[in-house]
């Protein structure tokens, strides 16, 4: 029975980790990028009008949640690349370990 992913962390470190370590490290660039763009816009500071409440919260939770997020989600992804090349690692040991064995049941001992 397959396990249920937990949430976006976990689904984004695994997605990562399945790509190859330089696309982990071009996203991490990307969304720092993008992010830190949208953190460094510069909120008004004017009295509220009746009818601009609801856009100036708006505004206000996307600049809070861009700031946070272009450390967070950088860092997420430089993680999973950083799991990517241990998996890639490991992978090419299980191929060396293979190819270097004489015995017949060669797959069967390298797990």
């Amino acid at each position: 029975m397959a396990r249920r992913k937990s949430g976006i962390v976990e689904v984004l470190l695994e997605m990562t980790a399945a790509l190859p370590c330089w696309t982990g490290v071009s996203f991490a660039v990307i969304a720092y990028a993008v992010l830190h763009h949208y953190a460094s816009i510069e909120m008004p500071t004017s009295a509220a009008v009746p009818g601009q409440i609801g856009h100036i919260f708006v505004e206000q939770m996307g600049g809070t949640l861009a700031y946070y997020g272009q450390y967070i989600l950088p860092l997420l992804f430089l993680v999973g690349a950083l799991a990517s090349i241990l998996k890639r690692h490991k992978r090419k040991g299980l191929v060396k370990t293979a190819s270097n064995a004489k015995s017949s049941n060669a797959l069967h001992d390298i797990t």
